[in-house]
């Protein structure tokens, strides 16, 4: 077959930049060149003599159909875009050209062109889908959408903006559109619009529609144009939205301002009108009462010229919201006209005159919380203060510790010395004496321990009989041991303490000190619980200082979890039961399960001894699930005897609660032991709910969905809100004991439990007392109307075989 050779052509075909074939009437490939075999991916050893419809793109069936016509003679030309894929699995679009080649008037081959299109392909695929979105979207808008061209011609509207007009697509077309505007408004809408379209401006207009009912109806117009790459205006868009109703509510706003007036004129509220910029252009009478200001003394003012100088920005907040057109509330410092500094809060809306789009005016109504935030001050200094001593507490104690931390960073050499407390057989003056006589030692260490130390040192209880002190500027280890000396002799002279003989106790003190490899709060009082537990081994009523033998007594501890681990397959633990009673009748109602360990080598442990070491490892989830079966099958036991009345109560650790099966671990417990779900009580610490995020909250509100009833223990030791206890949906409230210890002898204490138990019967709660010990504080309960009762006056906690023989009875004070 005759084919051209010469060097010129060659050449051209080789470097031709589009891909080139000469392709034979059978549609074999005869030749090809170099941009062709890198379009396909393919070395031209692998293409040449291959036929063309083997190259991988889709089409083939007709490309092959269209080579027969050319060999036959019935087409001399073809072109169509193909989609196709290289050998490494790529894929794009192509545009194929084929062509004869006639010599003597006879076909001797074909031209094939073969040009990469896939990019321009991608731009239509991707105009044609976003033009499809935005139909879509403009189909189903609830406003109005339209499409004018560059002159401001209607081309389309959706049924949105066809029903705001009340005309349909085919008379909005072109100027048709604006036949529906009021014509009070129709000209100066159109010469806006004029401006605006020959400025080439984001335009944004609002006028009446006349309908053809004659309803008439405001609308928000905002319209943009859409450029091409070359800045060229090629069309407006633009979105309508009928905002009737609102200027319907401006203007009844502004006729209702009389009425404001009046009701402003008799309120014991101090109610204001503000410009934009906060300065007063009205001040109702009741300002006279509550900021000892006179109202005409207040017009041209700002109450940014009273406000405190710390809580500007929170009223400056306020403020710009309600320009921007919203509602917001600011609580403030302000000072009176006698000087005194008052807290107030203020709720302020912005108000927009008719035709205006933005407020011009902001509406502010103003009360005085002053007492509201005493109580408010109070709760937050309950809340970091132990309720007992009156020292800062865990949380209040560690913030001190990171602050600490961060100057001394600042200010080497000077050290930081933490130290751990730990009362020596403080447990023993509890159980003789009882827990009056123990609460009152605990406020005596207190007052000792500060008055030993310096007075920028902070002294915290951090739990149970443990204190912790914290002293900022400890010149090396000398100093350090010397503070732990003065501590340690603060105990050498005996407590004299009401309601009991001289009492010797003695401590053991942990020292720890900054600068060394864990220079973290955490890091600083692990080391110094460390060096206490030293202490106690080496005899106890003595000091020593955290370095590396310590990690010796670490390894003790972990000798303890290890045993932990497996006390519950090794059946070492047990659980107690303590009753709850009702304080008018003394009937039971519940009993609380506590855990007991029966260690091989330490005999009976009780709580306090293995349950924060499980806290700590994690090994309470897996020891609360077996204390929570467990409790399950006893109280089945119990109503299957007849009981039915009786309820059990099991503690739920914040660990437990975060753990994302803990629902599925009481439904299981609740269904293996057949246990309704009413009869189980799930006590939660005030740590739980105080921190409980939405995924907790979820977990509270599908735990109650079993008729499991929530309790908070030991409420008011911690630093629960009153938001919280709105929010979840807790059933009962246990007053912490330390302020049943009280009751008698604390005025505070009783005013206290009043409080709690009327907030708990206000909310539909149930009050349990923890910790009742004397018929005095029995009594001072019942007067206070709490319900329910627990301690050693009733009884303690008792193995199962003990505590049901006291079923069936009622509890008298022993």
């Amino acid at each position: 077959m005759p084919l051209r050779t010469d060097a010129s052509f060659a050449q051209a075909f080789e470097h031709a930049p589009v891909g080139m074939a000469l392709v034979d009437l059978d549609g074999k490939l005869m030749r090809v060149n170099r941009a062709f075999t890198e379009l396909l991916g393919v070395p031209r050893e692998r293409v040449e003599g291959r036929p063309f419809y083997e190259l991988g793109y889709d089409g083939v069936q007709e490309d092959l159909a269209n080579a027969l016509r050319m060999r036959d003679g019935g087409l001399d030309r073809f072109q169509a875009e193909r989609r196709w894929e290289r050998s490494n699995g790529m894929s794009g679009w192509v545009l194929v050209t084929g062509s004869l080649v006639y010599e003597d008037g006879e076909p001797q081959y074909a031209v094939a062109q073969i040009l990469d299109i896939s990019e321009r392909k991608l731009t239509e695929e991707a105009l044609t889908a976003s033009e499809r979105r935005f139909r879509t979207l403009a189909t189903h808008s609830p406003h109005g959408v339209f499409l004018m061209s560059p002159r401001g011609k209607l081309r389309w509207s959706n049924a949105g903006m066809q029903e705001i007009f009340g005309l349909s697509l085919a008379h909005q077309l072109g100027d048709g559109w604006t036949d529906a505007i009021h014509p009070d408004d129709r000209e100066t809408a159109l010469e806006r619009a004029r401006t605006l379209l020959r400025q080439g401006e984001e335009m944004r207009l609002e006028f009446r529609v006349l309908r053809a009912d004659d309803s008439v109806r405001w609308v928000d117009v905002t319209t943009g144009p859409v450029r091409d790459r070359e800045g060229t205006i090629t069309a407006w868009v633009g979105s309508m939205e009928d905002v009737t109703s609102e200027r319907e509510a401006r203007q009844a706003l502004a006729t209702r301002e009389a009425e404001f007036r009046m009701l402003a004129e008799h309120s014991s509220d101090f109610l204001s009108r503000h410009a934009p910029d906060g300065t007063y252009r009205y001040a109702s009478p009741a300002c006279q009462t509550l900021i000892g200001i006179a109202p005409k003394d207040l017009l041209g003012r700002t109450p940014f010229e009273l406000v405190h100088e710390q809580d500007f920005a929170l009223l400056g907040d306020a403020f710009t919201k309600a320009q921007a057109g919203g509602r917001a509330t600011a609580s403030y410092r302000l000072k009176c006209g006698d000087g005194e500094l008052r807290w107030f809060e203020s709720t302020l809306r912005g108000v927009a005159a008719e035709g205006s789009p933005t407020p011009t005016e902001i509406v502010a109504v103003t009360r005085d919380i002053s007492t509201r935030k005493e109580a408010e001050l109070e709760l937050t200094r309950l809340a970091m203060r132990d309720a007992l001593t009156g020292l800062p507490n865990r949380i209040l104690f560690s913030d001190r510790l990171d602050l600490a931390l961060r100057r001394s960073r600042r200010r080497k050499p000077a050290s930081i010395a933490v130290y751990f407390l730990d009362l020596d057989r403080f447990k023993l003056v509890n159980d003789s004496l009882g827990h009056a006589v123990g609460d009152r030692l605990l406020c005596e260490v207190a007052r000792r321990l500060q008055n030993v130390l310096r007075p920028g040192d902070t002294v915290a209880r951090f739990g149970g009989d443990e204190f912790t002190v914290l002293c900022e500027d400890v010149i090396g280890e000398l100093e350090a041991v010397a503070i732990a000396q003065r501590i340690v002799e603060v105990f050498h002279e005996p407590f004299q303490l009401e309601g009991a003989d001289e009492l010797f106790v003695n401590t053991s003190v942990g020292i720890a000190l900054s600068g060394g490899r864990d220079d973290s709060a955490d890091g600083l009082l692990r080391d110094a619980d460390a060096a206490m537990y030293r202490a106690k081994d080496l005899g106890r009523g003595r000091f020593e200082l955290f370095d590396a033998a310590m990690r010796a007594h670490a390894r003790e501890r972990l000798g303890l979890e290890n045993a932990l681990r497996r006390a519950a397959e090794r059946g070492e633990l047990r659980l107690h039961y303590q009753p709850m009673a009702s304080i008018e009748t003394g009937e039971i109602i519940a009993f609380e399960a506590l855990a007991r360990w029966e260690h091989a080598e330490r005999g009976m442990l009780c709580p306090d001894t293995f349950i924060p070491l499980a806290e700590d490892t994690g090994m309470i989830v897996p020891v609360g699930a077996w204390v929570l079966r467990e409790a399950c099958v006893e109280a089945a036991r119990w109503r299957a005897r007849g009981y039915d009345q009786i309820t059990v109560s099991v503690n739920i650790s914040p660990r437990q609660l975060a753990q994302p099966d803990i629902v599925g671990t009481v439904f299981d417990a609740l269904h293996e032991s057949g246990l309704p779900g009413d009869a189980l009580w799930l006590e939660l610490t005030e740590t739980a709910v105080m921190s409980a995020g939405p995924e907790i909250s979820a977990r509270l509100t599908e735990l109650k969905a079993l008729g499991v009833r929530l309790a908070i223990d030991d409420f008011g030791a911690g630093y629960t809100s009153l938001s919280h206890l709105r929010r979840f949906p807790i059933d009962v409230l246990k007053l912490d004991k330390a302020f049943v210890q009280g009751l008698g002898r604390e005025k505070r204490d009783a005013s206290i439990a009043e409080a709690v138990i009327g907030l708990a019967h206000a909310l539909g709660m149930t009050t349990v007392a923890e910790g009742i010990e004397t018929a005095e504080q029995l009594q001072a309960l019942a007067e206070l109307g709490c319900d329910l009762g627990q301690g050693w006056l009733f009884a303690r906690a008792a193995p199962p075989q003990d505590a049901a023989a006291l079923m069936g009875g009622r509890l008298l004070p022993a």
